[in-house]
C-alpha cells in the first residue's frame, strides 16, 4: 500500500486504515500487511496462554494482553508497528509517540506458528522484536503438535533456546510465571 503521492504509509495512516476498516495491520519494512484470523487450534492456545499467565500474574506488577495490543519498534533502521499473539507488560506501559495505541516496552511477547507465518514470525519479525530494550522472553507455540520455544535474552545480549514438548514445562523467570505444556494445549487438538 502506498498513500497520496506514493508516500510510504505512516503509523497515522495504519491507525485511520484500521479504524475505518475494522481490520489490523502490521507496518513492516514501509509495506502493509493485513492480518487475517486463526484457526480454531491457534485460537484456543491464544486464549489458553492468555488466561494461564492472567492467572499466574495476579497480583504481580506483569499484565498480558491479547492479539488486539500493537507493539512499535523503533530504531535506527527500522519502524515497524506489529501485533503479537500475546504480550507481557510489567510496571507502567509505554506509550509510542508515533502510534498512540501502540506499546513500546514489552517484557515477553508470544506467537502462535502457522505455516504462512512461522518463517516470519523466526525471522523478520523477531529480527525488529530483538530490538526491543525490555525484551526477556520470545515465546513460539507450535498449533499442529504440543511444542513451545522459548527465546531467553541473556545479560550479554545473546539469546538462548529452552525446547519443551508434552508433559514439560518452561519458567518465564523474568515474570515469574510457567508454561505448562499440557495445560496450555489441554482441548486443542479435540474436535
Amino acid at each position: 500500500m502506498t498513500t497520496a503521492g506514493n508516500h510510504p504509509p505512516t503509523h497515522a495512516h495504519v491507525a485511520a486504515l484500521e479504524a475505518d476498516t475494522g481490520l489490523r495491520h502490521e507496518l513492516v519494512d514501509g509495506e502493509l500487511f493485513a492480518m487475517s484470523g486463526g484457526t480454531p487450534e491457534h485460537n484456543l492456545l491464544a486464549a489458553n496462554t492468555l488466561i494461564h499467565l492472567g492467572m499466574q500474574l495476579m497480583g504481580s506488577p506483569c499484565r498480558p494482553v491479547g492479539s488486539d495490543q500493537k507493539v512499535h519498534v523503533l530504531t535506527d533502521h527500522d519502524d515497524a508497528g506489529l501485533y503479537p499473539d500475546i504480550a507481557v507488560y510489567c510496571g507502567p506501559r509505554e506509550r509510542s509517540g508515533a502510534a498512540p495505541t501502540a506499546l513500546t516496552n514489552p517484557t515477553v511477547l508470544v506467537e502462535v506458528l502457522s505455516g504462512s507465518t512461522e518463517a516470519y514470525d523466526r525471522g523478520r519479525k523477531f529480527e525488529l522484536y530483538r530490538t526491543l530494550r525490555t525484551l526477556r522472553h520470545y515465546v513460539l507455540m507450535a498449533q499442529d503438535r504440543c511444542l513451545i520455544e522459548v527465546y531467553d535474552r541473556n545479560g550479554d545480549g545473546t539469546w538462548t533456546l529452552r525446547v519443551a514438548r508434552d508433559g514439560e514445562s518452561l519458567e518465564l523467570s523474568t515474570i515469574g510465571a510457567t508454561l505448562v505444556v499440557d495445560d496450555l494445549y489441554d482441548g486443542v487438538f479435540e474436535e
